[in-house]
């Protein structure tokens, strides 16, 4: 990471946070190196707020694999700085991600994002933006299509054709969801990871629990 957080995470206009998001783009990693291991820690990061609310709590939960068993859990509460805005979502939602993570993320060998990964318009949605931050392997789980063709199972760049995710149903009721490599891992393999923790339901307890920690702090007025 060259640039500082000054200019990856408070850009003063529109027009400078699509040319942070290309910048990352030129740099975007995807492939598996080094390998995960077959036991490792993985965090789970997601962000709640009231409508019309300015500010949020974000919650990181903390999990061993393949064991799925929790270890801990995180959580920070700040004010947004940055509107609502499809495909800026990490322009407001990452100042506060950074603040959750910074101490911990070292310490995880993958983090998992509600939002996107690649399936983005510029293939950097909050978990690629934020995986290159940290230089960590990141995976975005979405409960929506936000960008691409989804043929086959696959979500599919109109503009050039490449794998960007997966449409994947994990559960016997409800839609699909979309998963998507952030940075530093496989398409592949982050579909593989992400239905390994399947347990029936549309979300995992795995993928919900940050959800409901988020929750917590909300309704508890924050750290």
């Amino acid at each position: 990471m060259s640039l500082p957080i000054s200019d990856l995470l408070y850009p003063k206009n529109l027009k400078q946070a699509r040319e942070v998001q290309r910048y990352i783009r030129e740099r975007l990693i995807l492939d598996d190196e080094p390998p995960l291991k077959d036991t490792f820690v993985f965090g789970v990061v997601d962000v709640s707020a009231n409508m019309y609310s300015p500010y949020a709590y974000a919650a990181c939960t903390v999990f061993e694999y393949p064991s799925l068993k929790m270890l801990d859990w995180y959580g920070y509460s700040g004010k947004y700085v940055f509107p609502y805005i499809p495909t800026y979502l990490v322009f407001r939602e990452g100042p506060l991600l950074y603040e959750l993570l910074k101490d911990i993320a070292g310490d995880l060998d993958l983090i998992i994002f509600d939002g996107q990964g690649i399936i983005h318009p510029l293939r950097v949605g909050i978990a690629t933006h934020m995986g290159f931050i940290f230089d960590t392997k990141t995976i975005g789980f979405a409960k929506k299509l936000l960008y691409g063709n989804v043929v086959d199972g696959k979500v599919i760049d109109p503009e050039d054709g490449m794998v960007l995710g997966y449409e994947v149903k994990l559960g016997k009721r409800g839609g699909p969801v979309y998963i998507s490599p952030g940075y530093r891992i496989s398409p592949e393999r982050a579909v593989e990871i992400i239905k390994s923790m399947a347990d029936g339901y549309k979300i995992p307890k795995v993928i919900r629990s940050a959800h409901i920690y988020a929750n917590k702090l909300r309704k508890e007025g924050g750290l």
